[in-house]
Formats: structure tokens, C-alpha cells, sequence
């Protein structure tokens, strides 16, 4: 019985709906192999959750559990091949937290928060990306340092806007009672006029370094 080869040749329907003229076929993968890509993943990402798209993502995933750090607030995508990405857009979208993405093989296009482990050539034909979806370059290069870069961007974001939330519905307190309490001790308007002060200062601050992100 001859086994399963990880590339083929031929005329293919993909599990896009697009046709290929080769087929990658990660059934052929060994349990070693998908080891190793975890391990490889792991080296590089830190994620809370890892969640595989069935049934290509399956084995992925299930080989990243170990690899989990709780704490993190990230969850993980991972599925085996990418050609359109629409399976993995529609898994993004079912999270709310900080997601990312990982791909065995990318045939097309990645999105910005989605990394290939190994990225096939493009196809001539293939439709140029969204460039505000796409970190790619001209030699078709989408690596996990760029992937790092919008990770640590995507945290800088969130903490920076979470510090703004907080002190616009403080100020918002303040406009709307006048007097101003700091959880020990009451204080009146005229000191609620000086924290409010206080705070639209922390407002722009925090502002100006947002917008340098």
C-alpha cells in the first residue's frame, strides 16, 4: 500500500472552492512532524488558548496544549493549509480577545494577524491583498517578526485606550456630581475642579503617546 504523499500534482478543487494544479496534503504529516511545528510555534508565540480549525487545525492544536501560558489573554488559531483565509476570518470573528494566527502552509495572501510557517508561491493571477489587512512584502516574505511587531503593537493599543476609558469616565463622574471622592475620603467642587485638571493633563498625555503607536 503506497502512503500518502504531502504535496501532489494535478488538477484540484481546494477546500476554498478555487482550483489548484498541486495539493498539499498534511494527512501525510507524522506525529513527529507535528510535534516539531509546535514546537517551533511555541519558541516563538506566547497564547493562553489555542483553538484548531477543523479538521486541518485538529493536530496542530492538540499538539500546542502543552505549550499554553495562562495569563496571557491570547488565544491561537491554527489550521493546516491557507488559501483564502475565510475559515480562519470567520474563527477570528468569534473572539473577542487578543487573537493570533498560524498556518502551516499559506498558498494565497495572509492576513495581517496570521502567520505561515512556510509561505508557497503566490499565483500570478492571484488577487493583490488588501494592504491594510496584509503585512507582506515583494519577495512574498510575511514573517513572525512582523506578526511579533503587531502583537506587541495590538497590547500597547489596548492598555493605552483602557487608561482612557478610565480617566474620561472619571472626568465624566466629575461633571456630573461636581465633588470629587478618591474612595477614602470626600472632597468638594473646588477640589473636584483641581483633580479634573489633574486628569484631562493624564487625558492628553496619555493621548499623545497613543497616537505615536
Amino acid at each position: 500500500m503506497v502512503g500518502k504523499v504531502l504535496f501532489r500534482q494535478g488538477d484540484f478543487t481546494l477546500h476554498s472552492g478555487a482550483r489548484g494544479n498541486y495539493f498539499i496534503d498534511c494527512d501525510a504529516l507524522t506525529d513527529e512532524d507535528w510535534e516539531t511545528l509546535a514546537k517551533v510555534t511555541a519558541e516563538r508565540f506566547t497564547f493562553g488558548k489555542v483553538v484548531g480549525i477543523p479538521k486541518g487545525g485538529l493536530k496542530l492544536a492538540d499538539a500546542l496544549e502543552k505549550y499554553k501560558t495562562e495569563g496571557t489573554g491570547v488565544t491561537l488559531i491554527v489550521d493546516d493549509v491557507l488559501t483564502t483565509g475565510k475559515s480562519m476570518e470567520e474563527e477570528k470573528a468569534k473572539h473577542s480577545e487578543l487573537v493570533s494566527g498560524i498556518v502551516v502552509f499559506a498558498r494565497g495572501y495572509c492576513p495581517y494577524w496570521i502567520v505561515p510557517l512556510f509561505q508557497m508561491p503566490i499565483e500570478k493571477d492571484e488577487p493583490e491583498p488588501d494592504e491594510s489587512n496584509v503585512l507582506i512584502t515583494k519577495g512574498n516574505e510575511h514573517t513572525m517578526e512582523h506578526r511579533e511587531a503587531i502583537i506587541q503593537m495590538e497590547t500597547e493599543w489596548q492598555s493605552k485606550i483602557g487608561k482612557i476609558i478610565d480617566v474620561g469616565n472619571e472626568i465624566l463622574e466629575l461633571a456630573w456630581h461636581g465633588d470629587y471622592s478618591n474612595g477614602n475620603e470626600a472632597f468638594g467642587v473646588d477640589e473636584g475642579r483641581v483633580r479634573a485638571k489633574e486628569l484631562l493633563d493624564v487625558l492628553e498625555l496619555e493621548w499623545r503617546e497613543l497616537k505615536k503607536l
